[in-house]
């Protein structure tokens, strides 16, 4: 299989910044049990699979405006997906997932036992 590149990504997403979110965000997903969006994902890490499904545009994202309360962005959103499966298919709109871009979500679910597993799998990533 082909490997995946940055650029390849980056036609679905804005920039690497949001790459990087929604990339971690999905990956998060994947590593507790969501079925991936794409047939050839069986063999790849959660990470390469992640980034897969966002180069083939499985995933889709909002970015949350900071004025708002999560609250409003939420209702904001439902609106959006919403109107936007009913100009999809129904089997299309009911594949994707959608993840909030937001740079703090989620960064407290990091345990020491999942910190421990990226250390031990990536240990060229940490310093010390």
């Amino acid at each position: 299989m082909a490997r995946i590149t940055v650029e390849d990504c980056l036609r679905n997403v804005e920039n690497r910044f949001s790459l990087v979110l929604i990339t971690a965000a999905r990956t998060k997903q994947l590593m507790r049990g969501a079925r991936p969006q794409l047939d050839a994902a069986v063999d790849n890490k959660e990470v390469v699979t992640a980034l897969r499904e966002i180069a083939a545009g499985k995933i889709a994202y909002y970015e949350r405006d900071p004025e708002q309360t999560p609250a409003e962005a939420a209702a904001e959103e439902a609106k959006k997906a919403a109107a936007s499966r009913r100009e999809q298919e129904p089997a299309e709109a009911a594949s994707s997932p959608v993840l909030p871009l937001d740079p703090n979500d989620g960064a407290e679910e990091l345990d020491d036992a999942e910190l421990e597993k990226f250390r031990a799998e990536f240990p060229d990533a940490f310093d010390g």
